[in-house]
């Protein structure tokens, strides 16, 4: 059996790897079952069951570069975590403004210009929302230890969004579109406007861009925002 002395060690042992501390808990319950079940199996010792496990995880604790434009190292399994993470923002961020995109035209085909730009001026104040609720989420939960694979990566992640917005700024991308895209989308769909299609599918493009960027900037506040609140409630913070 493990005893609270061999708990103690496993933790230790953990922490030197320089993982997470959310990353450890979860990690720590498999490094504690694979011991126990070579304890289990008999004439095996605490310490050789240890080091197999030690052994059985050395590639995942293995320091690689964060990313490419990052000096700073992190252990594989983080990396490959945030990988996946990250991952499935890009899809729910590209899922979530298509269809935004895509409700805006249905809804330029069944509503008159009256609601159908009250209705997306709701939905643009519902993300001036969101944007304030992010900044005090910020505020309230800043967390200086950096103790969770979110917060490790929460500040490069948006320097990779400040560098993209910087790039298409500075290659004048969508500079020459209305900032109100959404109403030009109403006035080319009804044919009362004076731009042509290249302007419409600009328009289009432009809200998919923007509207992604502000969706990721939500999920990677969020998921911050629950790692520190998760560690709160085990109380290790």
């Amino acid at each position: 059996m493990i005893t609270n002395a061999h708990k103690r060690e496993i933790r230790s042992y953990l922490s030197s790897q320089r993982i997470p501390t959310n990353i450890l808990l979860e990690i720590e319950d498999h490094f504690q079952t694979q011991i126990e079940a070579d304890l289990l199996s008999g004439k095996i010792s605490f310490e050789a069951a240890f080091e197999n496990a030690k052994d059985a995880w050395q590639q995942d604790f293995k320091l690689v570069r964060k990313s490419v434009l990052s000096l700073h190292k992190v252990p594989k399994i983080v990396k490959d975590i945030q990988n996946s993470v990250i991952s499935n923002f890009i899809k729910n961020a590209a899922l979530c403004s298509s269809i935004i995109i895509a409700f805006q035209i249905i809804s330029a085909f069944l509503l008159n210009i009256d609601n159908f730009s009250i209705i997306n001026s709701i939905i643009f104040f519902v993300m001036i929302l969101l944007s304030i609720f992010l900044f005090f989420s910020w505020l309230f939960t800043n967390n200086n230890t950096q103790r969770t694979r979110a917060e490790i990566y929460f500040y490069s992640q948006f320097k990779y969004i400040f560098f993209t917005y910087v790039i298409l700024s500075l290659m004048n991308v969508f500079t020459q579109l209305p900032t109100n895209s959404f109403k030009l989308i109403f006035n080319f769909l009804h044919g009362i406007n004076e731009y042509d299609a290249v302007y419409f599918y600009s328009a289009l493009l432009q809200g998919f861009v923007w509207n992604s960027m502000f969706i990721y900037s939500f999920l990677v506040f969020l998921d911050r925002y629950k790692s520190i609140k998760r560690l709160k409630q085990c109380q290790i913070i």
